[in-house]
């Protein structure tokens, strides 16, 4: 069936499409290059400029409200009334404006799920991106450091050399731990793909292509020497499967394919207790030794913890001002360097007391309920392997970052927060059309 349309009708849908996907692809590509942003530019302001210029983009030449991103702004309100209650300082009025654009992007983003597929492309070029620098760092080693440190700020420099002289390779992301996740996200939108896929005579070509891509940044992941999100990464993917293939019942795919995860791990697990030295697996190595022999391995979060309910046990209500846990560190427990709690939803209720934890906490349980219901009722409703896609990278992003907020602070972080932020404008809109009973193409 052809649909003739006009060329008013034309010139809007073609603005509607460039501008939404415009927006997403420019706030990704910013909010995952904080490292450039931060480190070699250093500039505030051109961050701010450019994730406003996104977010009014979307709001030209009409607003349309996403009424389900709406719960979102209580996550806002619990830092807001924080900050007013406990003060801030310039950088936290800084950190709490992207917070509150990033939201405003959601609640902005009333659209089909198709526009956003370009969203996921882009992280997954971010995450190529990320793991080639990374591969080159390890292969070219001082040769590479060599060159790109010389762009870097000097508290930039000092973050890089501490960390790949602990046996980090990250790239020119001097973060380690972004640079897995981005690599981490790469990976999951690669092989829900190939799974989706699997199936389509005459796409052998372009699978064999992508599981090479991926099999590339899977070594690159490992030579980021991050545990935690490895675990993450692997505990999220079995729940996405369970939840994809259950839906189908197809049982018996699942079991094969966590057969599969299950050899893949015996056969990591005897390497690296035979390769303890290889740089490839070093700081696994170095974790299962510590944890044999009882030492500590859990790189000091106990006592992170502790600290972080001494400061809140001060106000239980209204804590010690969001963000405000970085700074009381050095100043209170005499910390040489500022260290986040590493427990996101234990670091919510020190720095913002009950009542912020409370209204933080509301839109991510809701957020995570409505990823499950989405995805069960997307398996049911479409047979388009793009709009599953689609839905179940954003299901993986929301299971990921609720699990590893349990380890790390990847709600404070803007890259792993942008990345979750665009898994909820997933989400929402497919809860919309969900919801309106008008199916999911």
């Amino acid at each position: 069936m052809q649909v003739c349309i006009g060329d008013n009708m034309k010139k809007k849908l073609i603005l509607k499409f460039d501008k939404m996907q415009v927006s997403v692809i420019l706030i990704l590509l910013v909010t995952c290059s904080m490292w450039f942003f931060d480190g070699i530019v250093d500039s505030n302001v051109l961050i701010l400029t450019i994730l406003s210029a996104g977010v009014i983009l979307l709001g030209f030449p009409k607003i349309r409200i996403e009424k389900y991103s709406l719960i979102l702004v209580c996550y806002l309100a619990g830092i807001l009334l924080s900050l007013f209650i406990n003060g801030a300082s310039l950088r936290q009025v800084y950190q709490s404006v992207i917070v509150a654009l990033l939201i405003l992007q959601a609640m902005l983003m009333q659209c089909g799920l198709w526009e956003l597929s370009h969203g996921i492309k882009c992280i997954v070029l971010i995450g190529e991106l990320n793991a080639v620098f990374v591969v080159l760092q390890f292969l070219l080693k001082d040769s590479f450091n060599s060159i790109y440190y010389r762009f870097l700020s000097a508290g930039a420099l000092d973050i890089a050399k501490t960390y790949y002289s602990r046996g980090y390779y990250f790239g020119v992301n001097y973060r380690p731990h972004e640079t897995a996740g981005a690599i981490s996200f790469g990976i999951v939108a690669i092989l829900l793909w190939g799974i989706l896929q699997r199936k389509k005579r005459g796409k052998r070509f372009g699978q064999r292509r992508n599981y090479i891509a991926a099999g590339v940044m899977m070594a690159a992941l490992l030579l980021t020497g991050k545990k935690g999100i490895m675990a993450c990464l692997l505990i999220s993917c079995i729940l996405v499967l369970l939840l994809l293939f259950g839906s189908k019942k197809q049982w018996l795919k699942a079991g094969k394919m966590f057969l599969g995860i299950f050899l893949v791990l015996l056969v990591m697990g005897f390497y690296i207790s035979t390769h303890p030295n290889n740089a490839l697996v070093y700081r696994f190595a170095v974790f299962f030794q510590n944890f044999s022999s009882g030492e500590q391995f859990d790189s000091g979060r106990s006592v992170l913890y502790g600290e972080a309910l001494l400061l809140w046990h001060r106000n239980i209500f209204w804590g010690v001002g969001w963000r405000h846990f970085a700074d009381l560190s050095v100043s209170v427990f005499g910390h040489p360097k500022t260290h986040e709690v590493n427990l996101d939803y234990l670091q919510f209720l020190c720095e913002t007391g009950i009542t912020g934890f409370t209204l933080m906490m509301i839109p991510i349980l809701v957020m995570v309920r409505r990823a499950v219901f989405v995805g069960r009722m997307t398996v049911r409703r479409t047979r388009e392997d793009a709009i599953q896609w689609i839905v179940f990278f954003a299901v993986f992003v929301q299971i990921f970052t609720m699990i590893y907020g349990f380890i790390e602070d990847p709600f404070y972080d803007v890259m792993f927060f942008s990345v979750y932020i665009f898994s909820c404008i997933i989400i929402n809109n497919a809860y919309r059309k969900i919801r309106r009973k008008k199916g999911m193409g």
